[in-house]
Parts: structure tokens; sequence; C-alpha cells
């Protein structure tokens, strides 16, 4: 699954093929074409949902997203019970956080090269659940330097999954407008963290 349709596959060729050619106004013409297309809420929805492969993906981003919102609330509740330090939940969460935004970015320049979103997708979520399950170990060793490593993988697996998400659901859901796939994608997982970190 996953099979992503390149929005700009029919541009390249034009672009690539002599920067100085008379294609060059016809790939303008092209572009502008793509970005008046109007679409309702309604239309938008229908089409998202209709969509295999971007069901696959809101899926995907949901769980993922939805656990990173429901971690960051309440994380200290989580190290308060093995004893851990106020310094000791910052030092965690800084790693945590400063994995994840690393990541982040050395992923979104393997995307612009390569274009590989279903591996990247893929291979984030086996590492989430890897990582998430290593911190039922991490957690009860009171051990900063354990836990502060599972956290940094699990920051490092989880986070990107944004990066990621929003350019997948570009490709995927064309023609559908980006603020329909990917607000419907971040205000879903916002949602379901609030429910999770309720129970």
């Amino acid at each position: 699954f996953f099979s992503s349709r390149r929005r700009h596959t029919r541009l390249q060729g034009d672009w690539s093929s002599d920067v100085c050619s008379s294609d060059l106004p016809r790939y303008y013409s092209m572009m502008m074409l793509d970005s008046i297309i109007q679409m309702s809420m309604g239309e938008a929805i229908k089409s998202l949902f209709s969509n295999r492969n971007y069901i696959y993906m809101f899926i995907c981003f949901n769980s993922l997203y939805g656990l990173y919102c429901a971690i960051s609330g309440v994380m200290s509740a989580f190290t308060d019970y093995y004893k851990y330090t106020s310094s000791e939940i910052s030092i965690v969460c800084l790693m945590f956080s400063i994995a994840g935004i690393l990541n982040s970015f050395f992923i979104g320049t393997l995307l612009d090269k390569y274009q590989c979103y279903r591996k990247a997708l893929i291979t984030l979520c086996i590492a989430s659940m890897i990582s998430l399950g290593l911190s039922a170990v991490g957690l009860p060793s009171k051990k900063l330097g354990i836990a502060g490593g599972i956290m940094v993988l699990t920051g490092a697996s989880m986070i990107p999954i944004v990066t990621i998400c929003f350019s997948f659901a570009a490709e995927l859901s064309y023609p559908v407008p980006e603020s329909y796939s990917i607000g419907i994608m971040i205000s879903t997982a916002q949602i379901f963290g609030f429910l999770l970190v309720s129970i």
C-alpha cells in the first residue's frame, strides 16, 4: 500500500528538458491551474476517505502523533512513579525533543532528494513501536542514561512523522487542497491525543 501518485511528474519532464525552452510558459500555466483548484469541504472529505492510501497514512499519523501528544502531557506522571527528579525529567524531555528535531531535518533532506515517503513512513512506524516497547524496560530501570537513550530513539522516530505525513498527504490526496488533507489529520490526531491523556 501507500502507492504515491506524484503530482508534479507531468511537470518534471518539461522543466528538466530545457529551462530556456518554449515549454517554460506551459510549465507555469500548469502550475497556475493546479493552484486554483476549488473544492468544497464536503467534496474534499469524501475524496480523502475514499482514498485507501490516504486512510492508511491517516491511521499511522493519528496513532503516532496522538501518542506523541499524550506522552508530552503525561511524562511527569510516568516518571514520578519511578522517583525521577525534576531535573532528570527535564533532561529526558530535552533529549526527546532535540533528537526528534534533528531527525526531522535529516529525513526532510532525504525526502527532498529521493521522495521515499513510503519507506520513511514504514521505517518510522516500526522504529516507534520498538522504542515505545523499550520504554517499558528503560523507565523502570531508574537509570537516567538508559531512560534518556530510549527517549532519544522515541523522539527520533515519533516527531519526524509530522515531516513525512504532511508532505506525503499532499502527494496522496491531490487534487484535494492541502489545507483539508493536512488539517483533518492534525486536528484528529490532537483530539486522539487529548483522549489518551484523559484516559
